[in-house]
């Protein structure tokens, strides 16, 4: 006698993604900057499944934010301490540049930007162009003309 098989599931297998196992290399890989699709990716189940969690789940969609928050918090702080010199190096002029473009461009931290815009504005009134450079046309062309020696044509006979 054949033993009786259990037919095969189809589909994806479910991947419990409240666990704190899971939960942490969410956060992990969020942190690293990959994109909702790439977390699906990397933990087998579809980008869908990711968005029906995080609008289902406050816990979830939490967990990918802060990853994110995180990471932005850690590489903003390495940058900081770049830009001063702290950890025994040398101040990193491009991280002090880098810094004050992104960071100090708003007008309460004095609105640091390594150039000046200056806009100009000018009032052009085209009628008058157009009218001083007719003027100027038929006074240079009366000018040009040889003068007539006494033979004077009449147009309206």
């Amino acid at each position: 006698m054949k033993d009786a098989q259990v037919p095969a599931k189809r589909g994806r297998k479910k991947i419990d993604l409240s666990d704190k196992e899971t939960l942490e290399k969410i956060k992990h890989l969020a942190g690293l900057g990959l994109s909702d699709k790439a977390i699906a990716t990397s933990l087998g189940v579809s980008p869908r499944t990711i968005l029906r969690r995080k609008k289902d789940c406050v816990i979830f969609g939490d967990t990918i934010k802060e990853g994110k928050i995180k990471a932005v918090a850690d590489v903003s702080n390495a940058l900081y301490d770049s830009a001063l010199g702290r950890n025994g190096e040398k101040p990193n002029t491009s991280a002090q540049i880098f810094f004050l473009k992104n960071r100090g461009a708003s007008d309460e931290l004095g609105a640091w930007k390594d150039r000046l815009e200056q806009t100009t504005n000018y009032n052009v009134n085209l009628a008058d162009i157009i009218g001083s450079r007719k003027q100027k046309l038929t006074h240079s062309a009366s000018a040009s003309l040889p003068p007539t020696k006494g033979l004077i044509i009449n147009n309206e006979d």
